[in-house]
């Protein structure tokens, strides 16, 4: 744990795999996609990406839409992906720039640490975690 955090309190991924899951900082584990928004963590429920090509094919902006409603909107949306990176299609894309959000994203464990760290720079940001396993 970072001493020199503001908030202590905050959520803070700790750990990832895809035996576990997500580790949260309060020893709470998440074995399912999960969205953190504002230092709250989310069960999420979004399609899976098809297992054959690795595509976002059943997506739609309405699997991100809490981002419209939350206060403050986050800067950016880090997005893991699962196991390996798998780039988000551009309407998908657009909508979230529509949004004024930016999107990284990452194969699941480093998109953890990029959260981890844009949230200790204070910075605005979200994540859309992908479990490890498909």
């Amino acid at each position: 744990m970072n001493t020199l955090d503001p908030d202590p309190s905050a959520i803070v991924i700790r750990s990832v795999s895809a035996e576990r899951g997500l580790t949260l900082s309060d020893g709470t584990r998440i074995r399912t996609a999960a969205l953190f928004i504002n230092d709250v963590a989310f069960l999420w429920h979004p399609p899976p990406l098809a297992d054959a090509d690795l595509r976002w094919t059943d997506w739609t902006p309405d699997d991100f839409a809490a981002l419209e409603i939350v206060e403050p909107r986050p800067d950016v949306l880090v997005v893991g992906t699962g196991p390996t990176l798998v780039p988000m299609p551009s309407n998908l894309r657009a909508y979230l720039s529509s949004l004024g959000v930016a999107v990284d994203i990452q194969d699941t464990r480093n998109a953890c640490a990029t959260y981890n760290l844009m949230r200790e720079e204070g910075r605005t940001v979200a994540a859309a975690i992908l479990p490890m396993t498909r």
